[in-house]
Order: C-alpha cells, then structure tokens, then sequence
C-alpha cells in the first residue's frame, strides 16, 4: 500500500472515530435529557398530586366550619347514597318557597363546598325528587358567569376531582339560569332519558331544556312563574323592563340587553303558559248584577300589576319573534288571535283591563304592519280585531247605575288608526280597493255600534263627534280618489240632533237587517228629519 493510500485510509479511520466520539457524546446527552424528561414528569406528577391533595384538605376545612352552619340531608335515590347534599337553611319569605314536582341532578358537597368557599352560594334548596337541584347565588351576576361559564369551573372542579368523587360528568350539563332581582337560581339539568319520568306532572326535560337561560337587569324582578309555569312555583313584584335593544336581536331569536343576559323565548308554547299563568291570576267572582266582590287586597292594583306584566311580556315575545321566517310569524299570529279570542270570551275579566288589551292589540298590529309586506293580509287581520273590539263592546263598558260610560280608551284609538293607516294605504295604490272595503266594513261596524248605546253623557257625545269628524274628513280624501265607490259614504256627524234612544228601539222594534248600502241609506235620511226616518221604518 503506498504512503499515499496509508494517509487516505488514516484520514477515513479519522473522521469515522470523530463521528463514533460525537454519536457517544450525544447518546449520553439523549439519555440525560431521558432522565430529565423523566425526573422532571415525576416532580411534575407530585405537584400535581400535592396540590390536589392541599385543595381537598383546605375543602375539608371549610367544611368543617361550613359543617356547623347548614344542614346536611342524605340523598336516598339513585347511585348516590354514600353522598351528601348541602341545603343552607335561610329563613325567606313564604312567597318565595319553591315547589317542583320533579328536580335534576344534584351538586355533589365538594362542588357546593366550592361554591361556598367562594361565597357564590347562600343557600341549596334540595327538592326531595329526582331531577331540579336549586342553587340561590349571592355573588354579582358578571362574577357568577364568569364562573359558571369558564373552563376553570368545570375543568378544574369537576374534571379533577371526577375521579376522587366518580363523579360522571353528564355533557348536558350545564343548565338553567333564572336572575331575580338581585338574586341568582341555578337550575341544573339532567340528561333527557329522564323524559318518561315526567310524564306525570306534565314536564318533559325537552320541554325545560328549550326555556334556555332567561336573564333580566339586576335591578329587575322578573315573575318567572308567567312563562316557566311548568317549574311550578310562585313570586311576587311581578315586573318586566320596559326597554330592550331591538337591534341586538340574533338568529336564535334571543335578545340580548347590553350585558352577558338575555332573554331568550325559542318556542310558542311559552306564549301560552304565559298567558294561561296571567289569565288565572286575574280572574275575580262577579255577582250576578256584574258588580265585582269585595277582596281582602286590592284587586285593583293586582290586576293592573298583573297585566302591565302581559303587555310587556307579549310585546317582549313579538319582538324577539319578529325575525322570524313567514311560517313562524303565521304560527305567532295565530298564537295572538288565540290569545284575543280567549280574553274577550272571559267575561271574569275586569272592564279595566281592556284598555290594555287595546294597547297591546295596536302593539300587535303595528308589529305586523312591519313585519308583513302583504298588506292586504295585514288589514284582513287589523278588521277582524276591530270587529272583535266593537262586537264585544258591551264588555268595554262598565255598569254603574244603569248608565253605560263608553270606553273612551277605545274610540281614541278607532280614531288614530283610522286617521295613520289610510295615509299608509292610499300610498299603496295596489291596496286602494281593499282598503275601502276595509274602511266601509269597519264604518258599517261603528255606526251600528252607535245606534246600540242607549245612553250618553255629554262627554261621549263630544268623543263620538270627534270620531265622526274623522271619519268625515277620511271619506272626503278617499272619494277623492274614487268618487264613484264612496259617493254613498256618509257618516253619523249629524245623528245627535235626533233622540238616539228613539232610533235605537226603533232600529231594534223592526228587527231590521240592512245591507251596507241600506243601512247607510238609512243613516243619510237621518239629516233629513226624523219624520222621513219613521215613515221609512214603517214601510220597511
């Protein structure tokens, strides 16, 4: 081998023991870093467990001292007989007493230990059946979401000690969260293979898990009772807020009110517990005269108090709805036409609630109004509820002495709708012909209305004039626009100057039906005299 081979073949044997050297070296740095990795996972692991282990014994503590203030009561159903429920007894007002035919599942003492430690519970009411579990939280509505919403809550809380309690975390869970004025519950929900088991009292879990989570202003009491009367159980200060941000409404149709809370209404049988709730609490006896009995509280200020709260809560409800495609809004419309239907056949309703129920029908017209671009449909709805107002206007008066007050509540309304909505519609030259069949339909009604009162004081006279006044200048600016459709259009201005006790025995004596253009006949003959109004009876 020549020396030039040698030192090739040393150069080669080199660089091979430099690379086995380095591959060594590595080696040894790679099992260090093994040890490390393994050392430092163990350290890692005791920590882990030491920290555990300090959390339970502070909890342990705590529960000591919480051990002397509450009571404990033993869970005797289901799994969990080796677990203690934690009920803080706080005396509260009667009125405010729960009542669930069926509850969720529980906390378990270490979560509501937790709780407590925090000082986010005041009280436990632990319901003596299988599915609510009640949490009154005394914290700050923003701290008590931060903590139920965040990770740490449930990641820390529940996940680390899930071993250590064999605490099955159901994924349903989270919950119902209902804010009282300054006070919180939680409601928290079982899974729904549940469902069967309430049957029986009219509850379904789907049928909770829809109500969502229904928030309200701090300053606010809500009567949860008018909407969740499914959880059984009553409050009083009835009080809805009146404003909400109309423009915070998103997709799931919830509405949101410049903090974390919302409303949230996500089904039309909501609507009616809501108003079955109402419409039981504002029933009242009345005697045979029509007279409403005495009570031992003021009937008046609870009626009101209670349909202010029907108003809101409707108007609430119309609102959140009002994004909704059209088959939602045809089943909401009809969900409301229920509503009036029911109201107006309850004759144990008190003549002062009519007026709202006037108030709340404008709410709703107005509602579709802007909400339906076929407007046609819309007056088709708007006259079916004025016929409805003047058809049971012997309900929007009140008998006091045989004299009949006119609801004026009623005609001022007639009278700014009549006067606002033909202007809408003689801007729609498409909807001109409906309207003024609407517009004579609804005059036809108003007249006979009229010629049924039997008495009116003078203040009556002036509000009938007033409409009449209206009606006279909205038939001028119709038959302006088609003379030849209202040249028969004539209104009931000049009837006073006639006995309307007279006309009316008469108009009932002869038992007359007219057609439109009859009846309207007859009325013109009225400015002509009374004795040409007689002799056209007689021969009629």
């Amino acid at each position: 081998m020549s020396i030039e081979e040698l030192r090739n073949l040393y150069e080669e044997i080199k660089d091979f023991k430099d690379i086995v050297q380095e591959y060594y070296e590595m080696k040894h740095i790679l099992i260090e870093l093994e040890n490390s990795a393994k050392w430092l996972k163990e350290e890692k692991s005791k920590l882990q467990l030491n920290d555990i282990y300090e959390k339970i014994r502070l909890l342990e503590q705590e529960n000591d001292i919480i051990n002397k203030e509450i009571e404990l009561v033993e869970i005797k159903e289901g799994s969990c007989d080796d677990i203690n429920s934690i009920k803080r007894v706080i005396h509260q007002v009667e009125s405010e007493e729960i009542c669930f035919q069926k509850s969720v599942c529980f906390f378990k003492s270490l979560i509501a230990s937790y709780l407590i430690e925090n000082k986010f519970i005041i009280e436990i009411k632990e319901i003596k059946t299988d599915f609510i579990k009640v949490v009154k939280i005394s914290r700050s509505l923003e701290e008590f979401f931060q903590l139920i919403n965040s990770k740490s809550f449930y990641n820390e809380i529940l996940q680390e000690y899930k071993e250590i309690l064999k605490f099955e975390l159901n994924d349903s869970l989270p919950s119902e969260i209902v804010v009282m004025g300054d006070t919180t519950y939680l409601y928290i929900l079982s899974s729904a293979n549940d469902e069967d088991d309430l049957h029986a009292s009219n509850l379904s879990i789907s049928s909770l898990k829809k109500l969502d989570i229904i928030k309200i202003y701090n300053s606010y009491q809500i009567v949860i009772d008018s909407f969740l009367q499914l959880l059984k159980y009553n409050l009083n200060n009835r009080i809805v807020p009146d404003e909400i941000d109309v423009n915070l409404i998103n997709e799931n149709n919830r509405i949101f009110i410049n903090t974390p809370y919302y409303i949230s209404f996500t089904d039309d049988y909501l609507l009616d517990i809501l108003i079955k709730s109402i419409m039981n609490e504002c029933r009242h006896p009345v005697s045979s005269d029509g007279v409403v009995k005495s009570f031992n509280f003021q009937v008046g200020k609870i009626i009101s108090s209670n349909y202010a709260l029907i108003r809101k809560s409707l108007k609430l409800f119309i609102t959140s709805q009002s994004k909704r495609k059209e088959k939602g809004k045809s089943v909401l419309i009809n969900s409301l036409i229920k509503f009036f239907n029911r109201t107006y056949n309850d004759n144990s309703f008190h003549v002062v609630l009519y007026s709202d129920i006037i108030h709340l029908i404008y709410e709703f017209s107005n509602f579709l109004n802007e909400s339906n671009q076929n407007v046609s449909y819309f007056y088709e709805i708007k006259k079916d509820i004025f016929k409805k107002i003047i058809k049971h206007s012997t309900i929007l008066t009140i008998d006091l002495s045989n004299t009949v007050i006119i609801n004026k509540m009623l005609l001022k309304r007639l009278k700014h709708d009549l006067k606002e909505n033909l202007e809408v519609c003689l801007a729609q030259k498409e909807t001109f012909q409906f309207y003024i069949s609407f517009f004579d339909s609804l005059f036809n009604e108003f007249t006979k209305f009229v010629l049924s009162i039997h008495y009116y004081s003078e203040s009556d006279k002036i509000q009938i004039k007033e409409l009449a006044d209206y009606l006279i200048e909205l038939s001028f600016g119709v038959s302006k626009e088609n003379m030849n459709s209202y040249n028969r259009f004539i209104t009931v201005y000049d009837m006073f100057n006639l006995s309307l006790t007279e006309i009316s025995n008469l108009y009932r004596k002869k038992r007359i039906y007219l057609e439109n253009y009859e009846f309207k006949l007859l009325l013109k003959l009225i400015f002509s005299s009374s004795h040409e109004l007689t002799n056209l009876l007689e021969r009629l």
